[in-house]
C-alpha cells in the first residue's frame, strides 16, 4: 500500500539527494529549494506508482528499494524495460510533456521515493523561461524518436533485480 509521509527531515533529504547523480554538485541553496517542494512516500511489493496510459505529472527519486518499469506487449503480458534502484530517477518526462505515461512503474519490494510535481518543477525553473521551453522541445523530440523506435522514452536495457 502506498502511503505518503511528510516527516521528512531536510538534512536527511539533502543527504539523499547528494547521492543521486542528477543532483550531485548542486549548491546547498538549490537542494534546500528542492526539499521545500518534494513529497515523500513509501510503497510495498507490487504497488503501482503509475500505469501505462495514466495522465500524471510527477517525477520520482528512488531513495530506497527497487522499481521495475514494464510495458504491455501485444497479445498480453508485459516486457520488463528496466529496474531502477536507490539513487535513480524516473518519470522525468511527465514534468515536461502533457502526454500519458508510456510504461508502468511497480515496486519490486518495500521502497521509498521522493516526488516532484510539474507545478513545483515549473516554479523551480523560474516559470515559463527560455531554458524551460528548450527542455520541453528536447523532451518532445525524445518522445517522438522513442515512439519510432518502439521503446518508451528513457528506455534502457533490462537489468536484474
Amino acid at each position: 500500500m502506498i502511503t505518503e509521509h511528510n516527516d521528512l527531515l531536510p538534512d536527511d533529504v539533502i543527504e539523499s539527494l547528494r547521492r543521486v547523480n542528477l543532483f550531485k554538485g548542486l549548491p546547498d541553496d538549490d537542494l534546500r529549494a528542492l526539499v521545500e517542494v518534494l513529497k515523500g512516500f513509501k510503497a510495498g511489493p507490487g504497488d503501482r506508482l503509475f500505469g501505462e496510459g495514466d495522465e500524471d505529472d510527477k517525477f520520482f527519486v528512488l531513495t530506497a528499494g527497487a522499481i521495475e518499469i514494464v510495458k504491455a506487449v501485444p497479445g498480453g503480458g508485459e516486457e520488463k524495460l528496466a529496474v531502477r534502484r536507490a539513487g535513480d530517477v524516473f518519470g522525468e518526462m511527465a514534468l515536461l510533456n502533457y502526454a500519458s505515461r508510456s510504461a508502468t512503474a511497480r515496486a519490486v519490494g518495500e521502497c521509498e521515493c521522493l516526488t516532484l510535481s510539474r507545478t513545483d518543477f515549473e516554479w523551480l525553473m523560474g516559470g515559463d523561461s527560455l531554458s524551460f521551453r528548450l527542455l520541453k522541445i528536447l523532451s518532445q523530440a525524445l518522445r517522438a524518436r522513442s515512439a519510432l523506435s518502439g521503446h518508451p522514452p528513457g528506455w534502457m536495457a533490462p537489468t536484474s533485480v
